[in-house]
């Protein structure tokens, strides 16, 4: 694919957005207790009001995202080091550029056992391929550390969230790999009750990425 340095800037403002609207739409977004299955007033009517600038903004982050041909889907879950506190979660990854990635995001925490916690996050990750056994006879085989900044926001409160880890990828076609890997990630500023450092584990399927 050849590098177009003013899409890749257009594509950069975009995540900024990104972050800043995730933040706009889901500060305020309640914790769910248990199976709390009572819905946001703004919702009862069946109408939702959006500002139009904010409108405007969800769709530019929409239209780059779905223009995007080099995209990851990944899944999985984690565990606290400290307390009984279990994460899971689903992430889009889209490419801007070969090392750069764009990240959408859900996460649910759930700590002891009862009660549940509920994050939109969004960011950016940094990625570089090495070759780690090329001197003792494989020098196909490669794995990927990856680290991310990401911003989440949930129970009213805005976070960030520090990613560390490493991936392979099996090639399954052409275009298409399954990825699996493990991370490290600390969860700071947020709800007080879920944040902390996690170990966790994914699989993710990626297309050209």
């Amino acid at each position: 694919m050849k590098h177009n340095p003013a899409l890749a800037r257009h594509q950069l403002i975009q995540i900024c957005l990104l972050s800043l609207f995730a933040g706009l739409l889901y500060v305020g977004c309640p914790k769910a207790h248990g199976q709390s299955t009572n819905p946001p007033a703004d919702f009862t009517s069946g109408i939702v009001k959006v500002d139009p600038s904010l409108s405007h903004g969800l769709q530019e982050i929409w239209d780059a995202t779905t223009v995007s041909t080099n995209f990851a889907v990944a899944i999985g879950a984690g565990r606290g080091i400290k307390g009984n506190k279990n994460l899971a979660f689903a992430d889009y990854i889209y490419n801007l550029t070969g090392n750069v990635g764009a990240v959408l995001g859900y996460d649910a925490v759930r700590v002891n056992g009862s009660t549940s916690y509920n994050f939109v996050k969004g960011g950016l990750q940094l990625k570089a391929d090495i070759y780690p056994l090329k001197n003792i006879g494989f020098p196909t085989f490669k794995v990927t550390p990856f680290t991310a900044v990401l911003i989440d926001s949930g129970g009213g409160k805005v976070g960030q969230i520090v990613v560390a880890g490493a991936s392979h990828r099996f090639t399954l076609s052409k275009t298409w790999g399954l990825n699996v890997g493990g991370f490290y990630e600390n969860r700071s500023g947020g709800d007080a009750a879920a944040d902390g450092v996690y170990i966790c584990g994914m699989a993710a399927f990626s297309h050209n990425f």
